[in-house]
């Protein structure tokens, strides 16, 4: 302060002569001790007054900084706000205004739906539930967002071995119970809609806690190595035992027809990495364990003859079925073990797709398998045959080919190529004469085999045990099938499926 400055410039010494008392006043003199005075008053006001306006002006400046910054600060917030405004807002008027979808490509499903309003469902919470879902479901752009969240999660340095879904320990069988989940499948064939009941399997045993694999990231039960998707399999010696006593059963009430038992094993036996192998159960030694537990049933080796080629492309790398080639392999044991003829690959014409990404990209969302598409192909043999098409109850047949035509199909559906898919009965005439009509009890992996079994059998009825409403057991007597093949992934026979077998059986 100016106050402040005064105390630190020091005042002049006033210079006056000494005053003598008897000596004559001399004017001269004290005029000039006057002057001189004088002018070391103005001089000290004026560097008094330099130092306070110096002291002021910094005073000022210092002052203005604040209001500036404050100001700056202030404009600040309010822009803030804005921003925030402007998103809250123009989030909501998107998710109101713009198009909502239907259909997930990627996870190759219909989307949830507004649900109808009723008293019962608002009373019990179902009616809210449904809309939360709807609104959860149906974000727009869901599927650019999916992709921009994974392509941070790459940027962020998650790489090399992921595990997308938690993956518990091989342990002893839990108790379990069975569920059963109504899944939308979505199909692009025009007019084509197929919904799937899948049955599920709850375990009420508590986990042991793990702990969590390092450089791995525990996210729904995928191994991702090497641009590979790997379900990691878990089953139980009793899921298995139980699958085996279902089919002996079945071969107890069809005591002259020759059962099969061909459980597929997936990409986990052989691309598993060894430092993740303590993931999984080995699905050889719960393949050896079913087939000991069989009475009657003919066991089919697959694994053996996919293990000898497994350098060869005999699994999708993004899907979790198997490849054309790996049921080549699978079809040529079965016909060896069933003692008919079998044609040879020249005997087909190989035709491919580039581009797909399967189902373990819709389960992992795993932007690695997404950047990373592989070729689909798929076998069509030079024999003649005639393709009946059924639904569920054996009833409303139609005639078509064996392969769908897959050209304006979504990648993800590409699998569908052999019969079109699981929910139907089909039935196949082939010019081959040996008196051996085929039954094929399966799931989806099964669809590939049949291509490769047009020239072993003089018909084949293809089976799905999941959509299948009659009587299984008095289907093969009408029908004087004289071969039964199990055919399905070893998740399949330890599973709910193994008890849709036994349903088809006793219904």
């Amino acid at each position: 302060s100016a106050a402040a400055a005064e105390d630190e410039i020091p005042a002049p010494a006033p210079r006056y002569r000494r005053y003598n008392d008897s000596a004559a006043p001399d004017n001269t003199g004290a005029a000039e001790d006057y002057r001189q005075a004088t002018r070391d008053a103005r001089g000290y006001v004026k560097k008094l007054s330099r130092k306070t306006e110096r002291a002021w002006s910094k005073e000022a400046s210092s002052h203005r900084a604040a209001e500036t910054e404050h100001r700056t600060e202030k404009r600040a917030a309010v822009w803030n706000i804005a921003a925030c405004l402007l998103l809250l807002f123009g989030t909501a008027a998107g998710m109101i205004l713009l198009e909502r979808p239907t259909i997930s490509a990627e996870e190759n499903r219909m989307l949830a739906t507004m649900p109808a309003f009723t008293p019962e469902g608002w009373l019990d919470g179902s009616y809210t539930n449904g809309v939360s879902e709807y609104y959860n479901d149906t974000v727009p752009y869901r599927s650019v967002f999916k992709s921009w969240t994974q392509k941070l999660r790459t940027l962020l340095g998650i790489q090399g071995l992921v595990i997308h879904g938690s993956v518990a320990a091989p342990a002893a069988a839990p108790e379990e119970t069975t569920a059963e989940t109504t899944v939308t499948t979505l199909q692009t064939e025009p007019g084509i809609e197929v919904t799937t009941t899948r049955a599920t399997t709850a375990v009420t045993e508590d986990a042991p806690e793990e702990e969590p694999v390092q450089g791995a990231e525990m996210s729904g039960g995928i191994l991702i190595s090497n641009k590979r998707g790997i379900m990691l399999f878990g089953g139980w010696e009793s899921m298995g035992e139980n699958y085996a006593n279902i089919l002996n059963r079945f071969q107890a009430d069809l005591p002259d027809v020759k059962m099969y038992n061909m459980v597929i094993p997936t990409n986990c036996s052989f691309y598993t990495p060894p430092e993740y192998q303590n993931l999984i159960t080995s699905e050889k030694a719960n393949i050896d364990y079913i087939n000991n537990h069989l009475e009657g049933v003919i066991p089919v080796d697959a694994y053996s003859a996919l293990e000898k080629h497994k350098d060869e492309p005999i699994f999708m790398r993004t899907d979790h079925h198997w490849s054309s080639l790996g049921s080549f392999y699978a079809a040529e044991k079965f016909s060896a073990a069933a003692r008919v003829p079998f044609a040879p690959m020249s005997d087909y014409d190989r035709h491919a797709k580039e581009g797909y990404v399967g189902t373990l990209y819709t389960f992992s969302n795993d932007i690695i398998l997404k950047n990373n598409p592989e070729e689909f192909f798929w076998y069509v043999p030079h024999a003649q045959f005639k393709t009946t098409y059924y639904n569920r109850s054996y009833g409303n047949p139609h005639e078509g080919s064996l392969f769908m035509d897959i050209e304006n199909t979504m990648p993800v559906s590409w699998y569908m190529v052999y019969i079109a898919g699981d929910d139907h009965i089909v039935h196949v005439e082939t010019e081959t004469k040996n008196n051996r009509r085929l039954a094929v009890i399966k799931d989806s992996y099964g669809n590939a085999l049949i291509p490769w079994l047009t020239s072993s059998f003089e018909e084949i009825y293809v089976i799905d045990m999941r959509y299948f409403d009659l009587n299984a057991v008095r289907f093969m007597k009408e029908h004087n099938i004289t071969d039964v093949l199990f055919t399905m992934n070893s998740f399949s026979a330890n599973s709910a499926n193994a008890d849709a077998i036994e349903k088809i059986r006793v219904q």
